[in-house]
């Protein structure tokens, strides 16, 4: 997916000229409503990592999330592995605007996520491919004036179809903190984008610094820095809140052993988690609450059990996926994607079959044949 040259100010433009209203009559939203009589109130839309915020927590198409919480809070690690399993579980196409960290150290953090360990260059080999069909990262590590990022929002899902648009962060949108009205209109706007392109906008956000605590103070969406009518305007708000005590504690085990942690500092291992995800409000949801989530440091991945890693990312090692099918004459490679099989018809005569319709469940570099009978190789994804 490219992104280069694009003057997204024209997009922006675009979407002001487009912006007029449109007046229906009831029945051209009939299709909608079916839609959700059919649903009967059950939940919707793309899922988070963990089985067991599925029933609380969706991302919705037309809707405008913010990620809040203190700086160093893993909001921008946690917000990423989050599109790693869009991309991957859902086949949703995500674009990131990390106007904080540069393009490489965003595409290796994800590698490194989706591959379950320290990536080789294998690993982000394989990433790359994977991810060139389902990720667009945004070439820009500055303040950006908040009209295009507006143009970047209405290019990547006017043009590119992108479902997930994740704005990271509203710092560098080029908005004065003093400048609520600003801020307002911003959020008024990515609203306005997310209803009317049908995408779902994620934009990641400060929280203000307590007041009489340290960093074990919990935010709320109170606390979101910025205009009160940000955390009003926007559908939901999630706050990303570590542990800094626990990390602590196992900083202090890596470096001189586990034997030399006392009673208390075991106890409080125990009982406490590593990151806390806290859905603090959620307009078209069911729930709303903290999911208590465990840091895999080798990984960077963020888990729902301590010590049970995600495995993500297939590589050309899976070998196990494809299947050999005795009716065939000559050897056969299928797996569940795009693949070219070699058979006998009943007349012993030749043919080439290639499936029309990929799945999701596979991906491995794979020995395929033409219809010609001549042979190839090449990468299949889902």
């Amino acid at each position: 997916m490219n992104l280069q040259n694009i003057d997204f100010e024209k997009y922006a433009q675009q979407m002001s000229l487009n912006e007029g209203g449109k007046i229906f009559s009831p029945k051209h939203w009939i299709d909608g409503i079916a839609d959700r009589l059919q649903r009967d109130g059950r939940p919707y839309g793309d899922k988070l990592p963990w089985e067991k915020t599925h029933d609380i927590m969706r991302f919705r198409p037309g809707e405008l999330t913010i990620w809040a919480g203190m700086s160093g809070h893993r909001k921008s690690m946690l917000l990423g592995w989050v599109c790693c399993n869009f991309a991957r579980n859902f086949n949703s196409t995500v674009a990131i605007a990390s106007l904080e960290m540069q393009p490489e150290e965003t595409i290796l953090r994800m590698a490194r996520q989706c591959s379950g360990r320290p990536p080789t260059i294998d690993d982000v080999g394989d990433f790359l491919s994977w991810a060139d069909s389902r990720m667009a990262i945004y070439d820009e590590v500055d303040k950006v004036k908040w009209n295009r990022i507006i143009g970047f929002v209405y290019y990547c899902a006017k043009e590119l179809g992108i479902a997930h648009i994740v704005i990271d962060s509203l710092t560098k949108c080029g908005i004065s903190p003093k400048d609520g009205e600003g801020e307002k209109e911003f959020i008024d706007r990515l609203q306005w984008a997310a209803k009317t392109l049908g995408c779902h906008i994620h934009l990641v956000c400060h929280v203000r610094k307590p007041q009489a605590a340290g960093e074990e103070y919990v935010p709320s969406k109170f606390d979101v820095r910025g205009a009160s009518e940000m955390t009003d305007l926007c559908d939901n708000v999630i706050i990303i809140w570590k542990d800094k005590k626990r990390e602590q504690i196992l900083d202090k085990a890596d470096q001189f052993g586990k034997t030399h942690l006392d009673a208390k500092d075991i106890e409080y291992l125990d009982k406490s988690c590593d990151q806390k995800f806290i859905i603090a409000k959620q307009r078209h949801g069911s729930g709303e609450g903290s999911v208590r989530l465990w840091f895999d440091r080798p990984s960077l991945q963020f888990v729902a059990h301590e010590g049970k890693r995600h495995q993500l990312q297939p590589t050309k090692r899976r070998q196990h996926e494809f299947k050999a099918y005795k009716h065939c004459d000559k050897i056969v490679l299928e797996s569940d994607g795009n693949v070219w099989r070699q058979e006998s018809d009943t007349r012993g005569e030749n043919k080439a079959i290639q499936r029309a319709e990929p799945s999701n469940k596979s991906y491995a570099r794979r020995r395929w044949r033409r219809p010609d009978n001549t042979r190839f190789e090449g990468w299949s994804a889902d």
